[in-house]
């Protein structure tokens, strides 16, 4: 088995396909998060009747999948347009570049003023570097997926009325924002590390531990229902898909497994840019993603 922690997109195709091999106890599968993000900036007026929407994206399978199965539908059922659609080549660094280089300007030329980006990793960073010297400033849609605490340090002057969605506080918003522990998962961890002597003065500082912890947690947790019994990949998997709201993160919000899904995270944060801190504020509720 192996138990993914990573902001690396696996949607749920995917999943199945390695099932019961590939778990993602404390990431969403990326189609569901691109669902629950457009949900979010419906929520919080990202978009108005003049909006025009750009979409880019690193350009696998993968991701055009989840573009043309979760985020493209459910943003038709919302009733925004999708202007235009950009997928770049990651080949190497020259066609990343080219292609980035091509999005601003044509971008810039028919007038897109949101954007939203599919795949996560450093694509909006790079982006966005590619955007400041052409003076070109939509407002972003950015999730736990695209590093906005590398953004919110490198590059505020870019973030004027982002809104995204949050997985996990640790990645997203500063402890003020969300108590610490944020729930009894958490305070266990932080108890269990301290008693190794691992102690943090912040949430951020603690993130990777927290990771870890989970990852054991969980395998301790589903592997109690198969004592006495031959341990594996399948026993582990339905015993993991059972769980249900029994599982708990330390690091999310809400968790749940089900049968059927790979991913253990039930809800999101959305969070709205605050230029007054540059930092991320994080909305009042917890939100489930839509089906």
């Amino acid at each position: 088995m192996m138990i993914d922690q990573t902001f690396y997109p696996v949607d749920q195709a995917t999943l199945e396909e390695f099932s019961p091999y590939l778990w993602q106890p404390l990431m969403p599968e990326y189609g569901k998060l691109l669902r629950g993000l457009a949900k979010a900036l419906d929520d919080n007026a990202f978009f108005d009747s003049e909006s025009r929407v750009g979409v880019i994206g690193l350009d696998s399978p993968e991701n055009r999948r989840v573009f043309e199965r979760d985020l493209a539908p459910t943003l038709t059922g919302l009733g925004v347009p999708i202007v235009d659609v950009q997928w770049i080549d990651p080949t190497s660094g020259a066609t990343l570049q080219a292609g980035q280089d091509q999005a601003v300007l044509e971008w810039k030329n028919i007038g897109i003023d949101r954007v939203i980006v599919v795949g996560g990793s450093r694509l909006l960073a790079f982006l966005v570097t590619t955007a400041i010297p052409q003076e070109f400033f939509p407002r972003y849609a950015i999730t736990s997926f695209d590093n906005p605490d590398f953004l919110k340090r490198e590059m505020p002057m870019s973030l004027e009325g982002s809104v995204g969605i949050s997985i996990q506080a640790a990645f997203d918003v500063a402890d003020s924002e969300y108590p610490r522990p944020g729930n009894d998962a958490e305070s266990w961890c932080i108890e269990t590390l301290a008693a190794a002597g691992h102690v943090f003065e912040e949430r951020a500082n603690s993130r990777e531990a927290l990771v870890y912890c989970d990852a054991i947690r969980l395998l301790q947790q589903a592997g109690t229902e198969l004592v006495g019994r031959a341990v594996t990949a399948a026993g582990m998997g339905a015993a993991i898909g059972a769980l249900g709201t029994a599982w708990q993160s330390a690091s999310n919000y809400a968790s749940a497994f089900q049968p059927g899904a790979f991913d253990g995270v039930a809800g999101f944060r959305a969070t709205l840019w605050d230029p007054s801190c540059s930092c991320f504020a994080l909305t009042d509720e917890t939100s489930e993603f839509p089906s």
